[in-house]
């Protein structure tokens, strides 16, 4: 699956957290406070990648602010806000 252009990230708000882990994300120029990572899977996977997700991104100055399991669509989403 192709990594999604700078400009999809900012038009849905959403990153895959795939694309983070592979270096394949671009938000140098992201242009929102908040941004929402996502990753599909059991929460076995999917909570530890939007974790580390989350991990990463906070040397670029984001935080954590929540974090949801959709359980039945195994979608686990890492709500980050930029400081």
């Amino acid at each position: 699956m192709p990594a999604a252009s700078p400009e999809q990230i900012a038009r849905s708000f959403t990153v895959s957290a795939t694309s983070i882990i592979d270096g394949t994300a671009d938000l140098r120029t992201y242009p929102h406070r908040y941004l929402s990572v996502v990753s599909s899977g059991p929460p076995s996977t999917a909570l530890p990648e939007v974790l580390s997700c989350a991990q990463f991104l906070g040397q670029f100055g984001w935080e954590l602010v929540n974090v949801t399991d959709l359980g039945a669509s195994r979608i686990t989403n890492a709500i980050l806000r930029r400081g």
